[in-house]
């Protein structure tokens, strides 16, 4: 979050002393405007028909498929590994030491797609390898 802070007051520095170009999408908000009553009145205004409801569960599962198809291929991965890597193996590469952390950063630099993907790998870092810190680091 600090980062993130940090990042944010730099890149609106830069756009203030004109290294950056502005963000073309802003929109500014009236001076009266306030989020929660707008948003209240938003949500008043919509009607809970089995239509709507079905035409939401319908958009839900096909944006869901994407996310669910990276996680299919890190499980694959996963699957790969646990073939063709020993638990043996995979302690000594990916342990709790330095080099371990080392090739866990340097392989999740690598993999590193969608977070869903690599999701399963770090949950297989964490219970083979007994590494939390790895696993968070992939």
């Amino acid at each position: 979050m600090v980062v993130a802070i940090i990042t944010g007051l730099l890149f609106n520095l830069l756009v203030k002393n004109k290294i950056l170009p502005a963000n073309s999408a802003r929109q500014d908000l009236p001076k009266n405007f306030h989020f929660w009553s707008q948003a209240k009145l938003d949500l008043s205004n919509i009607t809970l028909t089995p239509g709507f409801v079905l035409k939401i569960l319908m958009e839900w599962v096909k944006a869901s498929r994407l996310v669910m198809s990276w996680i299919l291929f890190g499980e694959l991965l996963t699957i790969l590994m646990r073939i063709f890597l020993s638990t043996k193996h995979f302690k000594n590469y990916f342990g709790p030491t330095l080099l371990g952390l080392g090739l866990t950063i340097f392989f999740a630099t690598i993999i590193e797609i969608c977070s869903e993907g690599s999701t399963p790998i770090a949950a297989d870092i964490l219970t083979r390898v007994s590494a939390p810190g790895n696993s968070f680091a992939f």
